[in-house]
């Protein structure tokens, strides 16, 4: 199922009377948060899922009594590894930089909305790659030489 007809579901079966907040996962991005065109995967239909913005005004139109909390939201780079696995090439273009800028917006765009409650960053330091499987240093801040470029970014936006 699609988040939306999922999400409409929940709505339809009352979770709102039992939800602090909804929960967001979103990990797919490569583009700016703000953008809502140009991601690699979309196919040129606009799937809400592929964008930022896109996706928390699906959740938030859902659930307009709730904030959102978004419980896994992050950036996949592939630098400083040799490549992506397939299933992620959408990512083999997102620069370290581009990461750390983009969470910096992501989290900025959060913080301005009045209903993002909070914004858990996926990931702080795995260090796990597997280049045919699961890429989740690749969404490290930390990077592996111990540098963190979102680090500055992400405390100026939270001062």
């Amino acid at each position: 199922w699609s988040d939306a007809r999922y999400l409409a579901g929940m709505r339809n079966a009352g979770a709102a009377n039992y939800l602090d907040c909804v929960g967001v996962h979103y990990n797919a991005g490569a583009t700016s948060p703000s953008a809502t065109s140009g991601h690699p995967a979309d196919s040129g239909n606009r799937h809400y899922s592929w964008y930022y913005v896109p996706t928390l005004t699906l959740y938030r139109n859902t659930f307009s009594n709730r904030d959102l909390c978004l419980t896994e939201f992050g950036y996949l780079t592939a630098d400083g590894f040799d490549r992506l696995p397939p299933a992620f090439s959408w990512a083999a273009n997102t620069s370290l930089d581009e990461q750390a800028a983009w969470l910096a917006e992501a989290t900025q765009i959060a913080k301005n909305s009045g209903y993002v409650r909070l914004a858990i960053v996926f990931n702080l330091d795995f260090i796990k790659y597997e280049p045919d499987g699961d890429p989740q240093a690749g969404y490290a801040i930390i990077r592996l030489d111990g540098s963190c470029p979102a680090c500055p970014r992400l405390g100026n936006v939270m001062n």
